[in-house]
């Protein structure tokens, strides 16, 4: 006489498999061991002030905080988002038309993880496309004056993968440049107007306009065409 073995449904064990492997994938490490990629944030200024505070804006200090920390900057509708892996710093939320001007009364924090700011997201602005030996014809929408900051008062960068373009710093009082990538790998400088306003007037720095440290590496300052 030939046993018919009785076999349970399966599709309850599958299920909880499969719900396990989501579970991983959703914590951070993905099937066979690979480490989930994040989805970089796109943290958006809206207000020219140089506050920290949670006030209902996002200024540029506390959007490079939210990247550097991967946290918000406060509760309140209209604060920075929190930064998720190689973020985009814009400005396209600052509302009005024309230049726009951040006037620094303390230093800015120092970038220390992956960011990319782009002071061309604001509007009305837009990057040169003149080839050498042609004058630029960029506009430049987002300014950055240091005039009433005090000393030590530059854009300090130790981290790699940071890019930095269409912004105009100028009248920064510093130890060493306007612009300062101490120890970095791939860091980027392009399509700025350094020492001068928006508006092409000269406004110097103490000291230099972009200085890459000595430890710095396959770095880059301009634009990749000429």
């Amino acid at each position: 006489m030939t046993k018919v073995r009785k076999y349970k449904n399966t599709l309850p064990s599958l299920a909880k498999y499969v719900l396990v492997a989501l579970l991983v994938v959703a914590g951070g490490v993905g099937l066979f061991g690979f480490p989930r990629v994040k989805a970089a944030a796109t943290i958006r200024v809206n207000s020219v002030l140089n506050t920290a505070a949670n006030d209902g804006v996002c200024t540029l200090r506390e959007a490079i905080t939210a990247a550097n920390s991967d946290t918000s900057s406060g509760a309140a509708g209209g604060e920075c988002i929190a930064g998720n892996g190689m973020d985009t710093i814009d400005f396209a939320d600052i509302s009005g038309t024309g230049t726009k001007t951040i006037v620094l009364t303390s230093a800015l924090p120092t970038i220390t993880a992956p960011v990319t700011i782009d002071g061309y997201t604001r509007a009305d602005s837009s990057v040169n496309t003149n080839p050498s030996p042609l004058g630029l014809n960029s506009v430049i929408r987002m300014g950055i004056d240091g005039s009433s900051c005090g000393s030590n008062c530059g854009i300090n960068i130790i981290s790699n993968n940071v890019t930095i373009k269409g912004l105009s710093v100028y009248s920064m009082t510093v130890p060493v440049a306007a612009i300062y990538a101490e120890t970095s790998s791939s860091v980027v400088i392009e399509g700025n107007f350094i020492g001068v306003t928006p508006a092409g007037v000269e406004a110097g720095n103490t000291l230099s306009g972009v200085t890459f440290g000595t430890a710095t590496q396959n770095s880059r300052i301009g634009g990749s065409l000429p």
